[in-house]
């Protein structure tokens, strides 16, 4: 888990949220040849400029690029070898304990 237990719904699902952009990235980065500069390039229909050094995915690899479940964009960073996936927690702020703690991924 990337979070310490906490009994909330929305803690659950930026697990959920996280871990499926993270599988995405990964297939993309296996079609590519590297990790997309930003997460509407793992979605088709945005992804009319992407320069793969494969063959991306035709029917992309998110349906739709998740909101965290406070309404607000995943963070996104990546210079094509690494990436990191954050979100951070009720408040928004990065830092926080419970509900308002980062919930971060990153493959470096």
């Amino acid at each position: 888990r990337l979070w310490s237990t906490i009994p909330d719904e929305r803690v659950r699902n930026v697990d959920r949220d996280i871990w499926g952009i993270k599988e995405a990235l990964g297939l993309f980065q296996r079609d590519c040849g590297f990790f997309p500069a930003d997460l509407d390039s793992l979605v088709a229909d945005k992804a009319k400029n992407v320069k793969c050094n494969g063959s991306y995915n035709p029917e992309g690899y998110l349906d739709i690029v998740p909101m965290d479940p406070w309404g607000r964009p995943y963070i996104y960073l990546s210079d094509g070898r690494r990436y990191l996936i954050a979100s951070y927690g009720a408040d928004g702020k990065r830092g926080g304990r419970g509900k308002d703690k980062d919930a971060e991924m990153r493959n470096f």
